[in-house]
């Protein structure tokens, strides 16, 4: 596993701790941001390493499976 990959993988498990920790007591404004930033690390991860990619976590999910299909290829 690269260094990259690892840094992606610390960076997702701190959005989704940060998100379900603070998803009672910040803004929606907040918690949208952090959403977004989640999935910017899930797709990195995705573009750099597909099978280390979980398609069942709900922001690539929201991607589709025929996109994440295609970025395989």
């Amino acid at each position: 596993m690269s260094s990259q990959e690892c840094h992606l993988l610390a960076e997702i498990d701190f959005w989704r701790d940060m998100i379900e920790r603070e998803k009672s007591t910040v803004s929606e404004v907040a918690l949208e941001r952090m959403h977004k930033a989640l999935a910017l690390a899930e797709r990195k991860l995705l573009m750099l390493a597909p099978e280390r990619a979980d398609p069942a976590a709900p922001t690539l999910a929201a991607l589709g499976t025929s996109r994440l299909s295609s970025r395989r290829h």
